[in-house]
């Protein structure tokens, strides 16, 4: 979990977890606690800045963004989505968990439908798509003040042919729309990504450090705010496209995080995310239960609230959680609700709804 002012880059909150008690290590620790860091869990990854994650459908608002600010769709354009897309000329189905008959990028965040981003994408071609969504910080570090930082994995011919000495294909191109192919982004990354959309393209580079003291006095000096590049972006309008479909993931009657929508009095503009791990077959359908644990999906939410006049932006992930909605979202709700109420109203615990769907 990491959560960010985004009018200021304040990081709120910054959790990784699983976690290790620093004290261990104060006067010394024996071979035996140490060796028990050293687990498949990886206590000592600092999961925020580090852990690298497939963004899943977290970033179906940013592509549809590219998309308007390219003139390859306009608001109102509708993609046929009977369940499946193809590759002209190809016999392979890129599958999708429902069919929406003809969404317009609004309803196609709102009720995230892979098919209208599959065509997207392939129309966008995976250089305007990247070169765009750069600007989000995506494939780069966010220049927060702390050591160790990843900058990710964007999806690029020249990262496949240098890492894996293969070429591109379109299908690449198409499985990116939807944050899959070979996409690697940190929950820091994505709470940058949010930062930036709640603020129509410019915020501030996050930071932990507000101020310090002079070395020679009590005198605080607080540290000056760092402002990113403004986002190049074609129209304002296209920015309202998407913040307002965001709103309908969470407050429409067909979002996908509609169940978070209970007891608050403001708008959070969110979106659902559900990272495939392990490849399924063509043909082959998910089965969770029949899955190691750790081939599970990652379950992912990004948002920020209130919506007319953003005040936190936060991603959450959780490593093989399934469900972006019923685990993912809970949590954002429940920091994003203590937060805006000056932690005058926080729940003893969660109820996560392991049924629910993207």
């Amino acid at each position: 979990v990491v959560a960010i002012d985004p009018n200021t880059g304040d990081i709120l909150a910054f959790v990784s977890k699983p976690m290790y008690d620093p004290n261990l290590f104060v006067k010394g620790i024996s071979q035996s606690d140490y060796n028990r860091l050293h687990t498949a869990d990886s206590p000592f990854l600092n999961r925020v800045m580090q852990g690298r994650y497939p963004p899943g459908s977290v970033i179906k608002p940013q592509i549809a963004l590219a998309g308007l600010s390219n003139d390859f769709i306009t608001s109102s354009s509708t993609v046929n989505c009977n369940g499946s897309f193809q590759v002209p000329g190809n016999t392979h189905r890129f599958r999708d968990m429902g069919v929406h008959g003809t969404p317009n990028a609004h309803k196609a965040i709102e009720r995230s439908c892979d098919v209208f981003f599959y065509s997207l994408a392939y129309e966008m071609g995976i250089t305007s798509m990247t070169d765009f969504l750069t600007q989000f910080y995506l494939g780069r570090k966010t220049g927060i003040d702390l050591i160790g930082e990843s900058p990710g994995v964007l999806p690029t011919p020249a990262y496949k042919q240098r890492t894996f000495k293969q070429a591109w294909y379109a299908g690449d191109s198409v499985t990116a729309g939807i944050g899959q192919s070979f996409w690697l982004t940190t929950p820091l990354q994505l709470a940058q990504m949010v930062s930036i959309t709640a603020m129509l393209g410019e915020t501030y580079v996050p930071h932990i450090l507000h101020s310090h003291s002079h070395a020679n006095s009590d005198e605080r000096i607080t540290k000056p705010l760092e402002p990113i590049e403004p986002m190049q972006v074609s129209s304002t309008k296209h920015w309202d496209t998407i913040i307002d479909s965001m709103v309908a993931v969470v407050h429409g009657n067909r979002g996908t995080a509609r169940r978070i929508n209970k007891g608050i009095n403001y708008k959070i503009a969110g979106k659902t995310g559900t990272a495939q791990v392990k490849t399924i077959a063509q043909g082959e359908r998910y089965n969770e239960k029949a899955l190691d644990k750790r081939h599970r999906d990652h379950a992912l939410f990004t948002a920020f609230a209130p919506a007319d006049q953003p005040k936190i932006a936060i991603s959450v992930v959780v490593e093989n959680g399934g469900s972006g909605s019923g685990v993912a979202a809970p949590i954002a709700k429940e920091v994003i609700h203590a937060w805006l109420t000056d932690f005058r109203e926080v729940s003893n615990s969660l109820q996560l709804n392991e049924n629910a769907g993207e």
